[in-house]
């Protein structure tokens, strides 16, 4: 369970709906990290989160773009090459998925308008889904099976 969250103001999301996230301990402290370290190269300032520390853009707000390229290579680093700017959402989404949050109350946590953008984030295996399928019918199931009982007794 998340034991930390930020808010994220309408305006700066891409659907203008306001939200919070929730993010773990070790994220709060890479969180925390680069908040000190943003701190000491270009101060306290206001804008956006994510800034460029280079030479040439130092204090610019950081573009979809530079983040990618940063995210891909700290997952070559890494060794992770499927690793992507949006591989935590669809993890997060999927574990909501597996928690049975119904579909609207993914969207509305991951702040989509449209119901089928949230169904893109989520990855179910075949296995899940008939678990899923098994707790939601085996009461009717034992309900047939002891009905089916007392027709095989019957004969």
């Amino acid at each position: 369970m998340p034991r930390f969250s930020i808010h994220l103001r309408a305006e700066t999301t891409k659907s203008k709906r306001a939200r919070e996230v929730g993010f773990g301990t070790a994220t709060s402290r890479l969180f925390m990290a680069y908040l000190a370290e943003r701190r000491r190269l270009v101060g306290r300032m206001a804008g956006r989160l994510l800034i460029s520390v280079s030479r040439r853009n130092r204090g610019a707000p950081l573009g979809a773009a530079s983040w990618s390229k940063i995210v891909s290579g700290i997952a070559d680093r890494a060794g992770v090459p499927r690793l992507s700017t949006h591989t935590f959402r669809h993890l997060r989404l999927t574990d909501l998925a597996r928690a049975e949050w119904t579909i609207d109350q993914i969207a509305q946590y991951a702040g989509h308008k449209d119901l089928s953008t949230t169904l893109r984030y989520i990855h179910l295996s075949g296995r899940e889904l008939a678990a899923k399928l098994h707790r939601a019918t085996a009461a009717a199931q034992a309900d047939r099976e002891r009905l089916l009982a007392t027709l095989v007794e019957g004969r």
